[in-house]
């Protein structure tokens, strides 16, 4: 079977861009507190992997086709007042969400063992789910390459593994220098509950107000 060259490297740079979640790091920084991170860590990743790859290997294998046609059937205006509900509450969230910091008071409760850690891991990436835009894409490009099954698959085990990578390099980083590292961790903890909280309330802002303006224009070409 012969590589897909050129859909690798555009799923390798959507995955790049869609490693960048914050979130993903909230829940890493919490497990680096606790006794014998290391482990813990990588059955948190395993948890997000597993609900990553799945959910890609689901929307590769059909539900794209159940989204398609869902959406060829719906009213024009039905799907431009969805869009105009979704872009107006968005932009609501923006307005009037409070962008205070994070309480850190919770981040002595992690997950116990491995097995809470993997489930752990679960939740937050079932959670981003609706922040998944990117991986949408990169599946619809997986899916219309023809690449057959073994090449799908091998696609999105790439995908996940180029998404799984900063995480990876937190945890090497905290291997190699461990004490240095565990220094910084309530710096960067608490950089994450300032600066997250702000994102949310800008991005919010922002994709309210193009989500409104697209559907307002799509109103007025119908």
């Amino acid at each position: 079977m012969a590589l897909n060259l050129p859909l690798l490297g555009s799923l390798v740079g959507i995955a790049i861009i869609d490693s960048l979640n914050p979130s993903l790091f909230i829940a890493q920084f919490i497990l680096f507190a606790t006794q014998r991170p290391v482990p813990r860590i990588l059955a948190y990743i395993a948890g997000l992997l597993s609900v990553n790859y799945l959910g890609g290997v689901l929307f590769v294998a059909g539900i794209r086709t159940v989204i398609e046609n869902f959406i060829q059937h719906m009213d024009d205006m039905l799907f431009i007042a969805i869009q105009l509900v979704i872009g107006l509450g968005l932009l609501a969230f923006g307005i009037f969400y409070k962008a205070q910091p994070m309480s850190g008071e919770h981040s002595h409760k992690p997950p116990l063992n491995l097995w809470k850690a993997f489930l752990f891991g679960i939740v937050v990436m079932i959670q981003e789910l609706t922040t998944a835009l990117p991986y949408i894409v990169a599946s619809e490009r997986i899916a219309t390459a023809n690449t057959g099954v073994l090449g799908s698959l091998l696609s999105l085990l790439v995908y996940n593994l180029v998404f799984a990578l900063p995480l990876f390099a937190f945890l090497m980083g905290y291997i190699l220098l461990r004490e240095r590292f565990t220094a910084q961790v309530d710096t960067i903890n608490q950089a994450v509950r300032i600066w997250v909280p702000r994102m949310m309330k800008y991005l919010s802002l922002l994709v309210g107000i193009g989500l409104s303006l697209y559907a307002v224009v799509q109103f007025l070409q119908i």
